[in-house]
């Protein structure tokens, strides 16, 4: 129904007035949301409430609300999705020779964005409704500087993403703020493959993992571990929720085991970064990376980029440098066993993978003596750890009997 002068003037002002009280609920923030919805009746609903709010907020009624100071940021994201959508699915139609009509299907008629792009909409809402937030000059000027009568036309790609991770405002302490809201974006936005597609597309995880290396390096405030957590957060998200994608694409295309062996290696080596919080993170993450390309190893294209042998004795070294060795190791807390025994679980993964590997032809890596390989004493600080938890320790034994080792004298 249109909104028009004809209508009573009492029944405008109400409908006017349960809007306002919807748009305080966040109604129009869920609607946004519901355009990733797989389902073409909920996104067709979705239409519809935003089609009514923005009739709404359009009537002198709507003006005269003194306390609805957001309503033109409201009408411009409204009006801006809109033209996006009428867009995008004209693109569409007409790659399929046809003309627009009523009789279209649900999916044409409203298109699935993905899970990413609609959650930016949706918290660029809850921020346009807030001039005193942080981020709210950065998203206004998103929209306000958008071209073709301002339609939202990036509906399947990150939008704002590149502007705000690279940020050039002014002062240290806003820059990081818009790039940490772009990354939680990522974060909470890479639900399945579609997503994952959306951010590979721009570069977003190689960008991730360039940007965790820099971190690590320089030397700067506390803020550095919680943006590092979050940066590690993200790209165990990334892996586990795109799918197969993720893992031709993580793991096989740009080595995620080579780049997780050089931050163990190098990048975890100053000590105000290398928080036991940030070493869980990363044991997490290489845990994920094995049981994913456990799970998928049969669909690898071709032989994985992958060094037992050097992983588990980055690994085995991590350990010994957060829990010691000697007779610290009888004095153990209970975060050093929580840790040893995550460490233990992938020495366990990393095993099995190899294994699989030795059926496609590659050398024995059987228990060998090496000089290159994990040292004695540290295997025994290990189990020394561990000795307590049953299942865990016998992990860690058949583990570090797989891998070379390297024997040191004394009485280890």
């Amino acid at each position: 129904t249109e909104l028009n002068e004809d209508m009573p003037n009492l029944w405008r002002e109400s409908f006017v007035k349960i809007s306002y009280r919807l748009s305080k609920k966040g109604i129009i923030c869920l609607a946004l949301a519901c355009l990733s919805s797989r389902c073409p009746e909920l996104r067709q609903a979705a239409v519809s409430v935003l089609f009514f709010f923005l009739k709404a907020l359009r009537t002198k009624e709507a003006e005269s609300i003194a306390s609805w100071k957001e309503r033109p940021q409201l009408v411009m994201i409204i009006d801006s999705v809109q033209r996006g959508l009428v867009i995008r699915r004209a693109m569409k139609v007409s790659k399929g020779g046809r003309s627009i009509t009523e009789s279209e299907p649900l999916c044409l008629f409203v298109p699935m964005l993905p899970a990413v792009n609609s959650l930016f909409l949706a918290r660029s809402a809850l921020i346009l409704a807030k001039p005193a937030d942080k981020m709210y000059p950065a998203i206004n000027k998103f929209f306000l500087r958008l071209e073709n009568h301002g339609a939202h036309e990036d509906c399947f790609s990150l939008p704002a993403f590149m502007s705000l991770y690279c940020s050039a405002a002014d002062g240290i302490g806003r820059a990081r703020t818009e790039r940490q809201w772009a990354i939680n974006l990522l974060k909470d936005g890479t639900q399945d493959e579609f997503c994952y597609k959306v951010t590979a597309r721009r570069h977003a995880p190689e960008l991730l993992l360039t940007s965790f290396e820099s971190l690590a390096k320089r030397s700067d405030d506390d803020h550095d571990e919680s943006e590092g957590l979050l940066l590690l957060e993200t790209i165990q998200n990334l892996l586990e929720n795109g799918g197969i994608l993720s893992f031709h694409h993580l793991v096989c295309t740009i080595g995620l085991f080579s780049w997780i062996k050089g931050v163990l290696q190098s990048r975890l080596s100053r000590p105000s970064f290398a928080t036991l919080a940030m070493k869980h993170k990363i044991v997490k993450l290489l845990h994920s990376a094995l049981d994913i390309t456990i799970q998928n190893y049969t669909k690898a294209p071709s032989r994985i980029l992958f060094e037992p042998a050097q992983l588990a004795k980055a690994l085995i070294q991590l350990l010994t440098d957060t829990v010691g060795t000697g007779e610290k190791s009888n004095k153990t807390s209970g975060k050093d066993v929580i840790f040893a025994s995550c460490v233990s679980e992938v020495l366990w993964l990393l095993r099995d993978l190899d294994c699989l590997q030795l059926k496609e032809g590659s050398d024995n890596l059987a228990f060998a003596i090496s000089h290159s390989g994990i040292p004695s004493e540290q295997a025994v600080a290990l189990l020394n750890v561990v000795k307590g938890e049953r299942s865990t320790l016998c992990k860690a034994v058949g583990a570090l009997s797989y891998l070379p080792m390297s024997v040191s004298e004394g009485r280890h």
